[in-house]
């Protein structure tokens, strides 16, 4: 029975004696020995030579390399001649057996990750991830985005592509899967707060310390905290209503259907999906933020109109008390002492001509 389920494996993985050739007994090498573990997987080539782990260590998570290598110890069952002694053969069979039902006997992924890094040269993208619970969270995030973004997406990404807690929180937990042997998150692990994602994206753009506070946090952090008893606030703190209302917010929240989208909206930005806890907005929660919008809309539009009213109001009074303009010689003021003094000197002139005729007839 043992020695069937080993022939159906070997044929359902291709591990022929034509296709695969080795210099070391991967069957024999000790799962925890890093020397034996790097042994087979060097001597594990094809029939042109080439080695089978080289391409593709650097770019498969742990899990489909450590089943890459059972294939390999497969292939070394199939390659070496079986043992005539019974007891060895049994033993060997045995082996294999159970390497099949229990994969804790296949190397750990911290060998894996080293065994690519000598192969290779480069830690495996996920190699960053390894060592969960090993240091603080957050610091243990960074360094796992660090080779895991790259790595996993391609080198043209890099971790400051990252968009909100939901993908900096999801990248990592891909990341800690791909680092596991059965793709599973740790035991003990704990999905981090979406502050650290916060914190971790304001970290990505240093900006000079007066601009860091007010500008380097994301857009989605005032989504965090939910809290389904104290929605009002919260709603005005997520959409950016807490403080001023700002004018895209006349066209884009004018009704329940409309502010619940936009409320949504920044909640998935935050937590990459709805709160477990969340409760669908209330109508008349998202009518007193419309009731808010419009009444501050209504206040604007009322100072432009005050505003508009006081303009018209001044400009004609310029109009009412704009002087004639300066005519020199010819103004009004001018004229009107010419004639005066000409009547002066003509009444003048008139006295002295009455009083040489009196003087005459004298």
């Amino acid at each position: 029975m043992i020695a069937a389920l080993v022939l159906a494996l070997l044929v359902g993985l291709g591990a022929s004696r034509e296709a695969h050739a080795f210099t070391a007994d991967c069957l024999e090498a000790d799962p925890k020995n890093f020397d034996e573990v790097y042994a087979c997987m060097f001597s594990f080539r094809g029939s042109r030579g080439e080695n089978m782990f080289v391409n593709n260590i650097a770019t498969n998570d742990c899990r489909s390399v450590r089943k890459q290598y059972r294939t390999a110890l497969y292939a070394s069952m199939q390659q070496e001649p079986m043992p005539t002694n019974k007891a060895e053969a049994n033993r060997r069979l045995a082996r294999l057996n159970a390497i099949i039902k229990d994969e804790s006997l296949a190397p750990s992924c911290e060998i894996l990750a080293r065994a690519s890094k000598e192969m290779t040269g480069a830690t495996p993208f996920w190699g960053g991830c390894l060592g969960f619970g090993s240091v603080p969270q957050d610091q243990h995030l960074k360094t796992c985005l660090e080779t895991f973004v790259p790595g996993f997406y391609g080198r043209g990404r890099k971790t400051e592509s990252l968009q909100g807690c939901g993908d900096v929180l999801n990248s990592y937990e891909a990341g800690l899967k791909s680092a596991s042997p059965d793709q599973k998150l740790p035991a003990t692990y704990v999905r981090p707060d979406c502050a650290v994602a916060a914190d971790y994206l304001a970290s990505l753009k240093p900006r000079p310390a007066a601009a860091a506070e007010a500008q380097g946090r994301p857009k989605w952090e005032p989504c965090m905290d939910y809290d389904p008893g104290n929605v009002l606030p919260h709603v005005r703190k997520c959409l950016g209503l807490a403080e001023k209302i700002p004018h895209e917010a006349f066209l884009s929240l004018t009704n329940c259907q409309s502010v619940r989208a936009a409320y949504e909206s920044g909640l998935q930005k935050a937590y990459a999906r709805l709160p477990d806890n969340y409760v669908i907005l209330p109508c008349s929660v998202a009518d007193v933020i419309v009731a808010d919008v419009q009444a501050e809309k209504a206040r604007i539009e009322d100072e432009r109109r005050r505003a508009e009213i006081e303009r018209q109001r001044e400009q004609a009074l310029r109009k009412a008390n704009v002087p004639a303009p300066d005519r020199g010689f010819f103004s009004g003021a001018m004229i009107t002492w010419t004639i005066l003094g000409g009547i002066v000197l003509a009444l003048g002139l008139a006295g002295k001509m009455l009083l040489k005729r009196r003087v005459r007839q004298g």
